[in-house]
């Protein structure tokens, strides 16, 4: 009965100095949609069990908590997962050793002002490693639905079915000034890349991954 179908996102999130998971749990509650000592990092998109899906961060020493927002939008909050306990709270220390380095990306990902995004080179089968950067003023979803088999990314958008195709990662939030890595293994096909919370938007793009890189 529940038709989030099971998918989950997760946002990273940043306290401010004194504040706790608790404080963001009761401001939840109060329907709070702006929380100023809570800052947004971004995260890992819609993910269907069994598939994963993933994000790397470079994070500050501070508190942290991770959060499932879905449902956050509904009028039924009995559907809103953090409500329903799907969070954590985690604290980064200092240790003193060198950061890790930063992995090298297959492919960049620009989004730009309407919400279009420009990739620096094409995306091919298998594991790629993709850097997201918003300079734009707005947070922004980067996130890639399959394409059902049997249809072309035009027709699904076209469509007016209620057909969501089935969700193959992303981020659930790319923020504004943000530079976030997400890995993805891609299967020969097309897909829908959304940058807004309806796939259907005129800013969704058609991506093509073919058989041979």
């Amino acid at each position: 009965g529940d038709d989030t179908r099971g998918a989950h996102m997760l946002w990273v999130v940043r306290l401010d100095s004194g504040k706790t998971m608790s404080d963001l749990y009761r401001a939840a509650q109060s329907g709070e949609r702006e929380t100023p000592w809570a800052r947004q990092l971004g995260g890992p998109s819609f993910s269907m069990p069994p598939r994963t899906s993933n994000a790397t961060l470079d994070l500050e020493p501070g508190n942290y908590v991770l959060v499932c927002y879905v449902g956050s939008a509904r009028e039924d909050r009995a559907r809103y997962h953090f409500l329903n306990g799907m969070s954590r709270s985690i604290t980064v220390v200092r240790t003193g050793k060198k950061h890790a380095p930063v992995p090298r990306p297959t492919v960049t990902a620009h989004i730009t002002g309407d919400g279009v995004v420009h990739f620096s080179g094409r995306i091919g089968r298998g594991r790629n490693l993709i850097r997201v950067e918003n300079a734009t003023q707005k947070d922004y979803e980067f996130k890639f639905q399959q394409v059902p088999a049997g249809m072309t990314g035009k027709e699904f958008l076209a469509q007016t079915a209620a057909d969501p195709g089935k969700p193959w990662g992303g981020l659930g939030s790319s923020p504004p000034g943000s530079s976030i890595l997400t890995t993805i293994d891609f299967e020969p096909a097309e897909y829908i890349l959304g940058t807004r919370p309806a796939i259907r938007h005129e800013t969704s793009q058609v991506i093509v991954v073919a058989p041979s890189r």
